[in-house]
């Protein structure tokens, strides 16, 4: 039995609530979500992306898909969840199970924000039609969760229109348009991909997704954007474009090599820089092929290069590969800091986003030089 569940039964019984249920989702309807919002892991320890919790006073159940079932039956071993198989047969949806189960007296308990309207009146249904009711305002996990991460706000940037395609002004006038043909008077967007896509702007709030939480609200006359405060550090933001500018603008190399994934893609866009990586992107793969590492050794040698980077986090196993693998075999391995294990504990020791890239500044002048 996981410590997080008896702590949890702990705050609901201290509040009244008898269920509880929580979502592997955010405010936004978010694919993927922010360290903040990962609640299911927190409490069950299952890691999966597609996933719903439902905590009772004597048992637990975590529903998700066919993707999940093998690793979910290995991360749910001994934790006191059991696994709810979505789409086989005799496994009740969420909603069926909590109708069959509700009884008079009984307090529903999720986070209303991470709920939506529809789904939040069928589980009101369920339960209010036994006698029972919902309790959508307080979050005991908050209360037990005593180094949550905290809401991300990352600084917002400006993406150039030679990327986007098109300004932000011409996609609102384009969006008002269907607005009007619609017969509609406002707009309302909490999608964080359709936000960035409005206004060209760009975050880094959520691994490996270039967004930022935000919600917009758009009529005839006004656009509004709600983003949190820290977000919006344009002069801070600038001042470090302007070193990375003037840095990089005197380096002697223009080619970095990764013995590692790549979440740097708009990094070396913006500076005009040239990569090679074990792997594209944020990819999951952990084995570089055989061609690979000969590929990357190879453009070692050629271009000359004195380091191998990798991201934080590494077991460099690859990256070393690749400097054995080459003629000189004495690169160095350097470590850029992509932010995507960003703790408490991490900010406090290692300082906030303009900090750590300061220091990946000083990284990249050694690769460079």
């Amino acid at each position: 039995m996981r410590e997080q569940l008896t702590l949890l039964r702990e705050a609901m019984e201290r509040h009244g609530i008898t269920a509880w249920i929580s979502m592997c989702r955010d405010a936004h309807g978010s694919e993927y979500i922010g360290a903040h919002d990962e609640c299911v892991r927190f409490l069950s320890g299952f890691t999966g992306d597609s996933s719903t919790l439902l905590v009772l006073p004597e048992k637990a159940y975590l529903w998700t898909d066919g993707r999940y079932f093998i690793q979910g039956e290995r991360e749910l071993k001994g934790s006191g969840v059991e696994l709810m198989k979505m789409g086989e047969p005799g496994v009740p949806l969420l909603e069926e199970f909590i109708a069959k189960t509700a009884s008079k007296g009984m307090k529903l308990g999720f986070s209303g924000r991470l709920v939506g309207a529809r789904q939040g009146s069928r589980l009101a249904r369920a339960v209010i039609g036994k006698g029972g009711t919902v309790e959508p305002d307080r979050d005991p996990v908050d209360e037990i969760w005593k180094d949550r991460p905290p809401v991300s706000g990352e600084p917002v940037r400006t993406m150039p229109e030679k990327y986007t395609g098109r300004s932000a002004k011409d996609k609102l006038k384009d969006l008002r348009k269907k607005m009007k043909e619609a017969d509609a008077s406002v707009y309302v967007t909490t999608a964080l991909d359709e936000t960035a896509w409005i206004t060209n702007l760009r975050g880094s709030d959520i691994s490996c997704n270039p967004v930022f939480l935000s919600y917009l609200i758009l009529t005839d006359r006004s656009c509004r954007l709600y983003v949190r405060k820290q977000a919006l550090t344009d002069k801070a933001l600038a001042a470090m474009d302007e070193q990375y500018t003037k840095a990089l603008g005197e380096k002697k190399r223009d080619t970095l090599l990764f013995g590692d994934r790549f979440p740097f893609r708009y990094l070396t866009d913006d500076y005009d820089l040239k990569y090679y990586a074990a792997f594209a992107g944020c990819s999951a793969e952990t084995e570089a092929s055989f061609e690979t590492v000969a590929f990357l050794a190879n453009k070692l040698d050629e271009l000359q290069l004195p380091a191998v980077i990798t991201i934080d986090n590494s077991d460099q196993k690859i990256a070393r590969t690749i400097i054995n693998t080459s003629k000189s075999g004495s690169a160095k391995i350097l470590t850029l800091d992509s932010m995507q294990s960003m703790t408490i504990d991490k900010a406090k020791s290692e300082g906030d986003y303009l900090k750590i890239m300061e220091k990946n500044l000083e990284v990249l002048q050694q690769a460079l030089n």
